[in-house]
């Protein structure tokens, strides 16, 4: 099991999101909204501005958000309901399927595959002055794609939280 901290800057233009290993280490990844859109559209890069590394694009409703490989393909997909009164998701990748509930606070999230088995867990910290996630991803679940649905997770969820 690897672990991660996704944490959304304070100051910065858009949504953004940096990833640390455990106890604040160098930047692993950095995932940038675009500014002026009504979708989310979030790219990422290795580090701090390296090289591209995936993107994140979202439907008007954040009902629906497409994840992209560094290729440009499409490597996952996730799918939210419109409404519930438990937050929830699938995501779709490699040909498997997984499911997603949130916990009781609705904070936290597990992924699990079709046999049951967590691919990786999303948890949102509360006393954070911005978004602040710990990510837990199994050994053999892509961490590009756990970092995109949990800032997918964030779009739809708790971004309204963020904003006025």
């Amino acid at each position: 099991m690897r672990q991660f901290e996704i944490v959304q800057k304070i100051f910065a233009l858009g949504a953004t999101y940096q990833v640390f290993p455990p106890r604040m280490g160098g930047t692993l990844k950095t995932v940038k909204g675009k500014v002026f859109t009504f979708l989310p559209r979030l790219n990422m890069v290795d580090g701090d501005e390296g090289t591209h590394a995936g993107s994140l694009t979202g439907n008007f409703f954040k009902t629906d958000f497409r994840i992209m490989g560094a290729s440009g393909m499409e490597v996952a997909r996730m799918k939210f309901p419109l409404f519930s009164f438990k937050a929830r998701f699938t995501l779709t990748t490699g040909g498997r399927s997984y499911t997603a509930a949130a916990g009781f606070t609705g904070l936290n999230f597990t992924v699990n595959d079709e046999r049951g088995e967590l691919a990786f867990s999303v948890d949102k910290k509360l006393f954070a002055v911005k978004d602040k996630f710990s990510l837990f991803i199994a050994d053999d679940f892509d961490m590009d794609i756990a970092v995109l649905a949990t800032v997918a997770v964030d779009q739809k969820y708790f971004q309204q939280e963020n904003t006025g």
